[in-house]
């Protein structure tokens, strides 16, 4: 069976040519998420992550972003570690691998391409391949994503 459900992030986060620091918060308006998967139903509280990368530049039109991106609730954390190739600032494509500890340790691949449009948005498209039990069928998710930068302007930033 298949469910959709929508929700949202909201987060600040510090860049710079090199480096990206952040930190975001999932669910900010429905303190428990439920998501039902094969007769299941999983509650997910609040979830709260810090984001960080380093970019090493190839090239003047290339570069190569590893990044550890760390979640947290009240009940667990997962990390999740993505090497993300970036073409002229504007296309971005990543894979990764997400490790789910518990009673025995999970782990999930992913896939994302993203793509910088009119300076202030990034528009983003994510899939997961959860590797739970092998004897039974693997989850898998996807993801879209637009996000909405707020930059100041460099005119904004020069003294008189």
């Amino acid at each position: 069976s298949a469910d959709t459900k929508i929700t949202s992030r909201f987060g600040l986060f510090y860049s710079s040519k090199t480096l990206l620091l952040g930190a975001s918060l999932f669910h900010p308006f429905e303190p428990i998420f439920r998501l039902e998967f094969m007769n299941s139903t999983y509650q997910f509280s609040r979830l709260y992550n810090l984001h960080g990368s380093y970019k090493f530049y190839l090239d003047n039109n290339n570069s190569l972003s590893p990044e550890l991106i760390v979640f947290a609730n009240r009940q667990a954390n997962f990390t999740l570690f993505n090497l993300k190739w970036n073409r002229l600032d504007k296309t971005v494509c990543g894979a990764g691998v997400k490790v789910l500890p518990g009673v025995q340790t999970n782990y999930a691949s992913n896939v994302s391409f993203g793509y910088h449009a009119f300076n202030k948005f990034y528009f983003g498209a994510a899939c997961e391949y959860f590797f739970r039990n092998f004897s039974w069928k693997h989850a898998f998710a996807a993801e879209l994503m637009v996000r909405y930068e707020l930059k100041k302007s460099s005119l904004d930033c020069k003294k008189s």
